[in-house]
């Protein structure tokens, strides 16, 4: 587990990579500090593109994550933090705010929404938190900040985070949802959430638990914190102790391929990682062939793309099934400038190296879509049209 280390700007807030010295000290904190800092680097969980729900564990009449965020498609990321080193319940405590707020609560989410994208409260709210993390990190050199200057500061953090709230019209889940997808409802809605659990150490237990459910697909993932001062600054340290290196990754790859492809938005299903055949990929099912799918996921690293022609079609007739896979074949993506299709069994399949190849990777699952469509739909058995 390799630990990456940043530093914190006391003029911006903003992190940036960089190694402490060798004199730095551990710094005390609380989950405070550290929502915080999250609130003015989304980056550092790798929610910059998603739309803020609820920051800084603000009291509500409701229980709720410290903090929730949303994506384009309607998947919520909640985090829970802890000051001291976490154990199972604080792992039981996220996956019971992820279970409440994957369906998008509209009371909760409404007002939260509605005080972001007011132009003022927002200002005040990002003012505030940049003017508490900097008492925290230097009480001695920063004094109070007035109303003026928390104005001031908040207009400064939202220019350089461009949040999603500034989108004009969006107060509630709704008109995020026509801002997104041009729909009352986004296409996602009670997807599985992604549980963030962020903490300066983790139980034995806490991490074996998480391991388990991590290799049942579920969305996890432990954070490590380590905080330290020297004399020139503040450095934030993260350490990753338990994360599916496909499950993030393979959400983003889905949330491009959804807003690029009508195709695909309009003509597929997705069944995610509930896959009997591949339950390491995400699969896509076309909508009135469901037998008929395509396989992909992705790491930090690669993009792997498959498909195959549906086991015990025409398993009676071995002419017309390999009929069938000679023109499914043939209707493979080919104008791909550095990948070559292989084949393994009855599966066919190409991988592609990130970052280099992200647009090819994503060309290549369009024009298969396209495949699926042409080909075993229209020749699907009559029985399972």
């Amino acid at each position: 587990m390799r630990t990456e280390w940043f530093a914190l700007s006391l003029k911006s807030g903003k992190l940036k990579i960089a190694t402490p010295p060798r004199a730095a000290r551990s710094k005390h904190w609380i989950e405070r500090d550290i929502e915080n800092i999250i609130a003015l680097n989304p980056e550092f969980l790798g929610v910059e593109d998603h739309q803020p729900l609820r920051l800084r564990g603000e009291r509500t009449t409701v229980s709720s994550p410290d903090q929730a965020y949303i994506d384009e498609l309607g998947r919520a990321v909640v985090v829970e933090a802890k000051r001291i080193r976490a154990g199972l319940p604080a792992l039981a405590q996220g996956l019971a705010y992820a279970d409440h707020w994957r369906l998008l609560p509209a009371g909760e989410i409404d007002k939260g929404l509605c005080c972001l994208a007011d132009k003022r409260l927002r200002a005040e709210r990002f003012g505030k938190t940049l003017d508490e993390l900097r008492q925290w990190a230097d009480a001695k050199g920063h004094r109070r900040a007035n109303a003026g200057e928390i104005l001031r500061l908040g207009n400064d953090v939202v220019r350089r985070l461009k949040t999603k709230t500034l989108a004009k019209g969006v107060t509630d889940i709704r008109s995020y949802s026509r801002a997104c997808c041009g729909a009352d409802r986004l296409p996602f809605v009670g997807a599985p959430a992604r549980v963030l659990v962020v903490a300066p150490d983790f139980t034995d237990e806490c991490i074996e638990i998480a391991e388990g459910l991590i290799e049942r697909r579920v969305a996890v993932e432990l954070l490590k914190v380590e905080i330290l001062k020297s004399r020139d600054g503040v450095y934030i340290g993260r350490t990753w102790i338990q994360r599916d290196e496909y499950a993030e990754p393979t959400w983003r790859l889905l949330r491009r391929l959804w807003s690029s492809s009508s195709e695909i938005r309009e003509q597929f299903l997705l069944n995610g990682w509930a896959d009997a055949l591949n339950s390491k990929s995400f699969s896509l099912s076309a909508k009135d062939v469901v037998d008929a799918r395509l396989w992909f996921n992705a790491s930090d690293r690669k993009v792997d793309v498959w498909t195959v022609v549906p086991n015990g079609w025409y398993s009676s007739d071995r002419s017309r099934r390999k009929e069938l896979r000679r023109m499914f074949l043939a209707a493979m993506p080919r104008n791909l400038e550095r990948t070559e299709m292989y084949e393994v069994g009855a599966w066919v399949g190409w991988e592609f190296d990130l970052p280099d190849r992200r647009g090819e990777a994503e060309h290549c699952i369009r024009e298969l879509a396209g495949a699926v469509l042409n080909v075993l739909v229209t020749r699907a058995p009559s029985a399972r049209a």
